[in-house]
């Protein structure tokens, strides 16, 4: 049996896609989901790497190819 967690804070996303379109249109439709917030998006693996460990988000949304490296 699943349980609802509740928390007084939002969860905080992380979005990693390198294509802008797709990466912007991700920020947008979380952005207006009540209890989610995204605290960054990025356009490759690396800095997407980096930042996990800057601002530890709840929730990494990566696409899976990308250059440099990517969401495998």
């Amino acid at each position: 049996e699943m349980r609802a967690v509740q928390s007084n804070r939002d969860v905080r996303v992380l979005i990693c896609d390198d294509n802008p379109i797709q990466r912007a249109s991700m920020v947008e439709c979380l952005s207006e989901q009540i209890g989610l917030q995204v605290i960054c998006a990025v356009s490759d693996g690396l800095e997407a790497l980096r930042r996990v460990t800057e601002l530890q988000p709840d929730v990494v949304i990566c696409d899976l190819v990308m250059t440099r490296l990517d969401g495998f």
